[in-house]
């Protein structure tokens, strides 16, 4: 315990494995991608909530509390965290389809500039060498989403990147930030920016309080938006619906086990954003996550990385190390 107190980045590298593994496995389900984010949030929901009574020891208190804290405060701000995370999910089955897993993942890193950024709007105090860490870690990520990188001209190695694939990948990236901006305004403690922010909020929707609450409870609300969302959306954007059960009963053991992996990565992540002050500080530890994912898949699917991706997840080791240890 006292390990865990000392050390709570424990929880982010445990956080790290978890989507690691997942992010390989997630290779191995042929249907429609959004049945299984479908199922993988309608189970996150549940499991959480669950973790949530326990918690509170099943009393009608803990049932009131539930509901005010995950289904009506903020409850704009979970629709607006939903619409961006289902946002994502869009894009990345565009890119998915048409560009290597490993690219796709290494652009999407836009999101760490972009939220390190809106950290520091929202008043997180950041130290210089978490930046350069970042900085770092951003570089890194870059070059091994490259097919080939000039020594001699580095510069001109970044034009080689598809123009779609960037705009999509920009696009992709705000609305994850979205989700990541939402999520430290309703959960951080308060700071003279948040506690302004959700006072104005209160002010102009006077029937909806909006106040920072556990990571926990917001998840669970969350969540909940995000299988609602999309169960709206394979209804009646896909027309898929009578998919959804359908596509349970014959991948049910790879849904569950990626589930599985999805609600133990969130559960960890979160813990780790009520104990660390410096939220850029675990969006770099987080990051570690590519160079994993890279040396499972190689490992479970026999691939052979290129140098780019050597050298640019090296990059991102370094930087996150810079990072943890600044």
């Amino acid at each position: 315990m006292n390990l865990v107190q000392n050390h709570p980045e424990i929880f982010i590298y445990l956080s790290t494995l978890f989507i690691s593994i997942y992010y390989v496995m997630i290779k191995k389900f042929k249907q429609h991608m959004m049945i299984l984010y479908f199922w993988l949030h309608a189970l996150s929901y549940f499991a959480f909530s669950l973790i949530f009574l326990f918690q509170e020891r099943l009393v009608p208190q803990a049932l009131q509390q539930l509901a005010m804290d995950t289904s009506y405060h903020n409850s704009p701000l979970y629709l607006l965290s939903a619409v961006s995370l289902v946002g994502t999910y869009i894009i990345l089955d565009k890119l998915i389809k048409v560009y290597p897993v490993a690219t796709i993942l290494a652009l999407s890193q836009i999101s760490i500039v972009l939220s390190t950024v809106g950290y520091i709007a929202l008043g997180d105090k950041v130290s210089f060498i978490s930046l350069v860490g970042i900085g770092i870690l951003f570089m890194g990520a870059m070059i091994s989403g490259l097919e080939k990188f000039n020594i001699k001209h580095p510069l001109k190695s970044f034009e080689s990147y598809d123009k779609k694939l960037l705009y999509l990948s920009i696009i992709k990236a705000l609305l994850y930030t979205a989700t990541l901006l939402i999520t430290y305004l309703c959960t951080a403690k308060y700071s003279d920016v948040t506690k302004h922010i959700l006072h104005l909020l209160t002010k102009h929707l006077h029937f909806i309080p909006f106040v920072a609450i556990a990571p926990i409870h917001f998840n669970i609300g969350v969540q909940f938006a995000n299988f609602v969302l999309m169960f709206l959306f394979i209804t009646y954007i896909l027309k898929e619906k009578n998919l959804i059960f359908k596509t349970m009963v014959k991948e049910y053991p790879l849904i569950l086990q990626l589930s599985a992996l999805y609600i133990l990565n969130a559960y960890y992540y979160y813990k780790a954003f009520d104990l660390i002050e410096d939220k850029n500080y675990i969006t770099a530890i987080s990051k570690i996550y590519l160079p994993l994912t890279l040396i499972l898949s190689c490992w479970v699917y026999h691939q052979k990385p290129s140098k780019e991706q050597v050298v640019g997840m090296a990059i991102i080791i370094v930087g996150s190390f810079i990072t943890t240890f600044g």
